[in-house]
């Protein structure tokens, strides 16, 4: 595959999938704008169903303004965008930073005209800057297969909104073909991978004669499953060494991941050292996976490892409702002076609790700056935000106590990303049916680099180790993470 890895394998597939979705939808939504204006203003409604987003807008001039132009709104234009460029980034030796720079154009464009009296004129050479793009890719990219993903997700999603859209059945068969053309060579070869069955199935679907009205739901459900999700090898480990041997130890572990909407977690194991000890499986009142023991014999190192393969969906949500005990506050978490002038001068006004996490989000992301050794695993949020430095537990702790200070439930979340080498903090918030992850550090929604171990109202709910020994002794900690294809 040349310069294509299978990890930026997902990453040219989606950058495909995101500049379509922002060409395609540019000329759609224009048509539901004209009957907005001359015949139903809430006829944008309608359009929202189809595409099969969520109603966040308080009338037909807020939708106009944000679906297309704001990048707090995960399904606007300007943030599907965000998106493609992010990839993009990620992807700039194989693509070409003269093909990205037709992204930025777009972009900047999208900055630019919110707000002017001519905006479906002004946003035309958005079009012209991806037409110019998939160009420059064309020409560019020395790796073909690569160049080709990125054709596969602009098929797939233009297959997408076509069916939800109500183009005309030839229209869709037209890109399916086109589709078919692509895939063939490279079934099974790809991360994203295939799915064969799916494929074939939505082949059978569309070729037997009857109209894509009468099996829209059908149709939609096989092309969600066309592409398969990432699947990632995970390993942790932990490794602590004592001035002189302890004995008498207990410990609890919160490091074997489970399963939920967004992951499914297959073939882990793990390994515990020293051998000898009696060893059980639980779960703590928050949920989360225990490995508790004890180890009874002297011993002067500890250590425990966990493996296993995890397939993880782009999606940054779960389902369920939140106990009511995330909604207060904690003892890591409980405001003081500084959160509470904080929150004051920057209290979002969103109407929707995704809307206002993420303003906080930002607003928190410009305040900080992230510096290891400036806290310790026993700082407050309060503590945390008067210093204005910390990492990512510190991060979490003040997004949580400023969530719940704007009444929406949270909880902290341990796990694993990408390219941390260590353990990861995040928070998750409750809009009443679903928990949004976020993560403050990096000021985004989770993705598929996120691995989530436990969770609870702040760190000391769901500590990765904990535990107790007899031995006077002085200890040093090892730890070592991966999350890789």
């Amino acid at each position: 595959m040349g310069t294509i890895t299978r990890l930026n394998g997902s990453n040219l597939y989606w950058l495909g999938r995101y500049t379509e979705r922002v060409f395609t939808t540019l000329d759609s939504f224009f048509n539901y704008f004209d009957l907005m204006i001359d015949v139903d203003k809430d006829s944008y409604v309608k359009y929202l169903e189809k595409i099969g987003a969520p109603n966040i807008y308080t009338d037909d001039n807020d939708f106009f303004d944000r679906y297309l132009f704001d990048k707090t709104d995960p399904n606007s234009l300007r943030s599907n965008l965000e998106r493609a460029m992010d990839n993009g980034i990620v992807l700039r030796e194989a693509i070409k930073s003269s093909s990205l720079s037709y992204l930025q154009l777009a972009l900047n464009m999208f900055k630019s005209v919110r707000g002017t009296r001519k905006v479906r004129y002004d946003l035309l050479p958005v079009k012209d800057d991806l037409y110019a793009f998939w160009g420059s890719v064309e020409d560019n990219m020395e790796d073909l297969e690569g160049r080709d993903l990125i054709y596969i997700g602009k098929a797939v999603e233009r297959l997408d909104l076509y069916v939800r859209l109500s183009y005309k059945d030839e229209d869709i068969r037209r890109v399916f073909d086109y589709m078919t053309v692509m895939v063939h060579p490279y079934e099974n070869v790809y991360n994203p991978v295939l799915n064969v069955e799916a494929y074939k199935s939505l082949e059978k679907l569309l070729t037997r004669g009857k109209g894509i009205e009468s099996c829209r739901g059908e149709a939609l459900s096989l092309i969600s499953r066309l592409v398969e999700v990432k699947t990632v090898n995970f390993e942790y480990s932990t490794e602590f060494e004592f001035s002189s041997p302890i004995s008498a130890h207990s410990f609890t572990l919160r490091c074997l991941p489970l399963s939920d909407d967004r992951q499914i977690i297959s073939e882990p194991r793990y390994i515990i050292q020293p051998t000898g000890g009696v060893i059980w499986n639980s779960r703590d009142s928050f949920g989360n996976s225990l490995l508790c023991g004890r180890i009874e014999k002297p011993h002067g190192k500890f250590s425990f490892s966990v493996k296993g393969t995890a397939s993880i969906t782009s999606s940054y949500t779960v389902s369920g409702k939140a106990p009511v005990m995330y909604a207060y506050q904690s003892p890591l978490t409980h405001p003081g002076e500084a959160l509470t002038a904080f929150y004051s001068e920057h209290q979002p006004t969103e109407s929707n609790v995704l809307y206002r996490a993420l303003a906080l989000a930002d607003s928190l992301y410009e305040y900080m700056t992230y510096e290891k050794g400036a806290t310790d695993v026993h700082t407050t949020a309060e503590e945390a935000l008067t210093l204005g430095k910390g990492v990512c537990q510190d991060y979490a702790h003040i997004m949580l106590a400023l969530c719940r200070m704007g009444g929406i439930p949270c909880r902290y979340v341990a796990g694993l990303a990408c390219d941390e080498g260590e353990t990861h903090a995040w928070v998750e918030v409750n809009d009443g049916s679903r928990w949004y992850g976020l993560d403050p550090v990096n000021n985004c929604l989770i993705s598929t680099h996120y691995l989530k171990l436990c969770h609870g109202r702040d760190y000391a709910d769901c500590p990765i180790e904990s535990g107790c020994y007899v031995g006077i002794t002085e200890s040093t900690q090892t730890v070592r993470s991966c999350v890789a294809q």
